[in-house]
């Protein structure tokens, strides 16, 4: 896959690699992070950044338009997108528990923690699909992504030290 990935951004300068590759869904930051600093040897704190960036960028569009695409979707005629439409949103409810029960702090800790399942896009199509406020959500968004984001950081600057010693 990281063969795949540098052919295709070959001609890309580094932090934009680390850029998009955050703002795709499930990789997100989570995945752009070590690829930033392990693979392409960026700076922490750019890589960072730039991770915090591109994960961030889908986040307005999934708030505001979420579940509308999520209902054109699921009455589509097309069986597999129906199907695809119905199975993310029935996935993301089962996971809305800590947001609705916390709301804005939950949201905060559910794109914060950097588990599996969990992330900007994830997290962003509950609070649509909760109604919570687009701008607040945008927020918090902002800081679960930061978040996950020093943690993720830390634990690979973390396992670069343990291995260079």
């Amino acid at each position: 896959m990281t063969e795949a990935i540098n052919n295709l951004f070959s001609t890309l300068p580094h932090w934009l690699h680390v850029f998009l590759i955050s703002a795709i869904p499930v990789i997100e930051l989570r995945g752009a992070i070590p690829y930033g600093i392990l693979l392409l040897g960026m700076p922490y704190w750019s890589t960072l950044l730039f991770s915090i960036l591109g994960s961030i960028l889908p986040a307005p569009f999934i708030l505001y338009l979420g579940e509308y695409i999520l209902t054109k979707l699921e009455n589509s005629k097309r069986g597999g997108l129906s199907k695809l439409a119905k199975k993310i949103r029935e996935r993301s409810m089962k996971k809305s528990a800590q947001i609705e029960k916390y709301s804005y702090w939950g949201l905060i800790l559910f794109v914060g923690i950097p588990l599996p399942g969990t992330g900007v896009w994830t997290g962003c199509i509950i609070a649509a699909l909760l109604k919570l406020n687009p701008v607040k959500s945008m927020l918090c968004a902002l800081a679960g992504t930061t978040l996950a984001g020093i943690i993720v950081t830390a634990l690979v600057e973390g396992g670069v030290m343990l291995i260079a010693h």
